[in-house]
């Protein structure tokens, strides 16, 4: 079972920008894009049966999640890298999930919707 964490590390996240709040909304704006595009990359690529690029992408956002201090969305980017690296492909729901944590974060940190 994945620990719970809040939907931001705030003092990662201050760590990261120095402290430049400005640079934390540039920051997480781009972040919470990139995270919905690499979502859609692995819908895709499930949908299409393709493992590698499922964990691919599932790795790419594992990382950049944990840089920017967004630990539950590295957990369950973790979750479907591990499902993938194993020749499964992950269920609809572990997805719904791991985009359900993007649009929390991004709605805390008021990014604008896409």
């Amino acid at each position: 079972m994945a620990e719970t964490y809040p939907v931001i590390d705030r003092r990662r996240l201050a760590d990261v920008s120095g402290g430049d709040v400005r640079f934390e909304r540039e920051l997480m704006e781009a972040f919470v894009e990139d995270a919905r595009k690499r979502v859609s990359q692995m819908v895709q690529a499930r949908d299409g049966g393709n493992a590698v690029d499922v964990r691919t992408a599932a790795h790419t956002l594992k990382g950049s999640a944990r840089n920017v201090g967004a630990l539950a969305i590295a957990d369950l980017a973790a979750l479907v890298e591990t499902c993938a690296a194993a020749d499964g492909l992950p269920d609809g729901e572990l997805l719904e999930r791991l985009r359900a944590g993007i649009d929390r974060l991004a709605k805390e940190m008021e990014v604008p919707a896409p």
